[in-house]
């Protein structure tokens, strides 16, 4: 085989790795789509023919038309390396798709162009708004709760509250989220201002254990409101501490 030959039968290879690959593929230059392989047809819901001499602009919505070409111009002149970019198109057939896009430079029939990877990511959109339908309903339910709920990070610096805690503590959040550790000075049982290092988010973060049914006193305007206290640690996906969920019931008459 010629060396001529053998580039060609290269060549071939490569086109038919890339058509075969699971991402789609796709190649603008002179801000049209001179390349696409199956994969970015099929996300796209066209056909590869279809596509090539197209104008990116007429695939994306209204709003969003200007980036292909801004993208396409800014690589092409180097003046960026690569772009990471996320549309939201909507198909032919009406279906709604979410597509990220990562872009280079390459060279095409000898002349510079920009090489667009597309990935699907409509599920990941899907289970991240799922997501957020959930933390939600969570929320909505613990702000109904007229027990108090505080919720920290892994610095013990507080992140939210619902407003039952604001009423025990006659507090506002952003009043309640400029304190540190030891800021808090709850009371024990012998009303002696409680070491910063045994109060309850401080004993979860530092150990990892919950802290069940702690007994603090906290100054209020008319006196000392005595709590009962729980922190249980929030782990991420590892198990790692990342914070800790404290809830409070107002137990001043039975004290």
């Amino acid at each position: 085989m010629s060396e001529p030959e053998g580039l060609a039968a290269d060549e071939a290879a490569l086109g038919r790795v890339i058509g075969s690959l699971a991402a789609g593929v796709i190649v603008l230059q002179d801000e049209r789509i001179a390349y696409a392989n199956a994969r970015a047809a099929r996300m796209l819901g066209r056909k590869p023919a279809a596509l090539v001499g197209a104008d990116p602009a007429s695939l994306v919505p209204g709003d969003e038309r200007q980036r292909p070409a801004e993208t396409l111009a800014a690589i092409v002149a180097g003046r960026i390396e690569e772009d990471y970019s996320e549309y939201r198109l909507t198909l032919p057939d009406g279906r709604v798709r979410h597509l990220a896009v990562s872009s280079t430079r390459t060279d095409w029939a000898g002349r510079p162009a920009m090489l667009g990877v597309l990935h699907d990511i409509s599920r990941q959109r899907a289970a991240m708004a799922a997501l957020r339908g959930s933390e939600e309903r969570y929320r909505t339910m613990i702000e109904s709760l007229t027990e108090g709920v505080m919720i920290f990070d892994d610095q013990a610096r507080l992140k939210g509250v619902n407003p039952a805690a604001e009423r025990l503590l006659e507090s506002t959040f952003d009043q309640l989220r400029r304190n540190t550790v030891s800021d808090w000075q709850p009371l024990d049982l012998n009303g002696a201002v409680l070491p910063a290092d045994q109060i309850p988010i401080a004993v979860v973060l530092a150990t990892g254990r919950p802290v069940r049914h702690a007994l603090l006193g906290m100054p209020v305007a008319d006196g000392i409101r005595w709590l009962d206290v729980n922190c249980e640690p929030v782990r991420d996906g590892s198990g790692t501490v990342t914070g800790g969920l404290l809830s409070m019931t107002d137990v001043t008459e039975a004290r």
